[in-house]
Formats: structure tokens, sequence, C-alpha cells
């Protein structure tokens, strides 16, 4: 039976081919006080909790409020992390 088609196998495939170093995992939602160490609370929290942070992205501010996308090692544990905040 041939392998199914995902939609992130072409991507995939040429960041292999160009011998980049990718991580995939799920990305996890956060708001953070968009305000000096705003962010540092929230990975203190997780570097607290044992999670690792693989990756994150600034996703926007809105008032008093930024969001961020994170892919981290163990989401089930970061998830309630993320959720607090």
């Amino acid at each position: 039976m041939p392998r199914r088609q995902h939609p992130g196998d072409d991507l995939e495939r040429v960041l292999e081919e160009g011998n980049w170093t990718f991580i995939e995992g799920e990305s996890l939602l956060a708001e953070v006080d968009d305000k000096p160490g705003g962010m540092a609370k929230l990975a203190r929290a997780l570097a607290d909790a044992g999670v690792n942070v693989h990756g994150h992205l600034f996703l926007g501010r809105w008032s008093d409020r930024a969001t961020f996308a994170f892919v981290v090692d163990d989401p089930e544990k970061a998830r309630p992390i993320l959720e607090q905040n």
C-alpha cells in the first residue's frame, strides 16, 4: 500500500535536502502581559516544571497582551502552565 501524502511532506523533504535542522511539534498558544518580564515569567514557570522550549514565535500584540506560539518537549505538562497566564 503506498504511503499517504501528508501536507507537510514536501516541506520536510525540502528541509532535509537543504540539511536544515528542524523539530516537529504541536504549537501551543499563550498570552502574556505585554510588559518587561512578561515572557520571562512564563519561561520561568515552564523551566520550573521541567519543560524544555524547542521554539517560540511572536504572533501579535493586542492592548496589554502579547500572543506567542510555543513548541515544547512535553505539551501535556506545558498546556496548563500556558493556559493559566
